[in-house]
């Protein structure tokens, strides 16, 4: 028999443990109670079973172990997340707070920080947002001059708008003279606006220099909010109209390419590179043409082309394209046809006549094939982005007064088979056409 404490083998009958002291009687009888009664002894079947049982309960007591520690470990993880959201939640009341205290004492750039940070912890906080753009609406607000400090800011503002004008620093004009509307809208508002005119109209230079069409526009807009039909700024519209459009057919349908940049360069041939797109647009419709065998109408291209540019390369290619051309049995046409279909309607210009110099029209007839005027006629007037249509009376006249920009305008008969005219026109002068109807 071993000591039930310490291990050490114990005489037969001894009282107590040489080694540790322990009264064998009591450390027996209490080993008894804990253990209870003697079972019986147990054969093989019956020892495998009692094993399972303690394996099993071993196991379901470590389940049960595992089970609350992880129960523990979320609850401790909730409790913490909490806990984080409610620090962050005081911490944005208390930058709220000092936003407030920083706003009560005028100190807005302050507020804005605050608020800024209240609103980084917590963007959901219920009063920081307007807070802030009530506290930004102040700073910008700016305080209250008094009537002689207010004059002499307007005089000083205006002193260095002028300056701006003068060194042509359009978007400094732009700033200075809406800082002085904010001040004042009333002071010296017809030079004001006068300057303004101009910043919109040199931006507009400024971006189309740039390769910026798009804005370009944008800033003539505005310039004719100012001053409405300024025949200035709605030239330089039609024309960066002209242009925008004709680049985004360019490259990919070459004949309204060709349509827009060749009216771009009727008008103005130095606008930005017309020339050399519209001498490019001409060659590559003619090389398209080629390519699917239409001999004759390149060539008609190539003679267009040489109308820009009269390069030996192109002498070459117009020649090659007419021999190909006669050989098919065509007849090249450069400039167009030159026979008026039976039936169809043909325009011509007459003489023009004097108006005032303030003026420009065009005035016209629609004749049948014999003689007799056509009324009812619809005829519509084009030029770049604008069209107008006009209906002849019973004498078959039609009229288009008032024309904004001496531009050529293209005049069609929208009911009739019709060759379309272009008209050249100019300030002080009343342009006349008459349609006539081949026999």
């Amino acid at each position: 028999m071993n000591c039930p404490r310490c291990g050490n083998p114990l005489e037969t009958e001894a009282a107590f443990c040489s080694i540790c002291g322990l009264k064998i009687a009591q450390a027996t009888r209490s080993l008894v109670e804990i253990a209870g009664e003697p079972e019986a002894v147990a054969g093989p079947a019956q020892g495998r079973k009692q094993g399972c049982r303690t394996t099993l309960t071993v196991v379901g007591v470590a389940l049960a172990v595992v089970l609350l520690v992880g129960l523990l470990i979320a609850g401790a993880v909730y409790l913490g997340l909490r806990d984080r959201e409610s620090a962050q939640a005081n911490q944005a009341q208390s930058y709220f707070e000092q936003g407030e205290g920083y706003f009560a004492d005028d100190q807005y750039e302050l507020a804005i920080a605050a608020y800024d940070q209240a609103l980084l912890l917590d963007p959901d906080h219920p009063a920081a947002s307007s807070r802030r753009s009530a506290a930004q609406a102040m700073l910008d607000a700016g305080p209250t001059d008094t009537p002689a400090l207010q004059e002499a800011t307007i005089e000083a503002l205006w002193q260095e708008h002028q300056q701006m004008v003068e060194l042509e620093e359009w978007a400094r004009v732009l700033e200075t003279g809406e800082d002085i509307i904010l001040r004042d809208p009333s002071y010296r508002r017809t030079e004001l606006d006068d300057h303004l005119f101009r910043a919109f109209m040199g931006l507009a230079r400024e971006s189309i220099a740039a390769d910026r069409p798009e804005e370009a526009l944008r800033y003539l807009d505005r310039a004719l909010s100012i001053v409405p039909q300024s025949p200035e700024a709605v030239h330089l519209q039609n024309l960066t109209s002209l242009y925008l459009d004709g680049m985004r057919f360019y490259g990919a349908d070459w004949p309204s390419a060709i349509d827009r940049l060749a009216a771009l360069y009727a008008v103005d041939p130095n606008y930005k590179d017309a020339a050399d797109r519209l001498l490019s647009a001409y060659i590559s419709y003619a090389q398209q043409l080629e390519t699917e065998s239409k001999w004759c109408e390149a060539a008609a291209q190539y003679g267009r082309a040489m109308e820009i540019s009269s390069d030996s390369p192109l002498v070459a290619l117009r020649q090659n394209a007419e021999e190909e051309c006669t050989l098919v049995g065509g007849t090249a046409t450069p400039e167009g046809p030159t026979e008026i279909p039976s039936g169809s309607y043909a325009g011509r210009e007459l003489q023009p006549e004097a108006i005032g110099s303030d003026k420009m029209s065009i005035h016209g007839h629609v004749f049948d094939s014999s003689g007799e005027p056509v009324a009812g006629a619809r005829v519509e007037i084009k030029a770049w982005d604008f069209t107008a249509y006009a209906v002849t009376d019973g004498s078959g006249q039609f009229s288009f007064d008032g024309l904004a920009n001496a531009a050529p305008y293209t005049l069609t008969l929208v009911d009739l088979t019709s060759l379309p005219i272009q008209v050249e026109t100019e300030w002080g002068r009343l342009s006349w056409v008459v349609f006539e109807q081949a026999q």
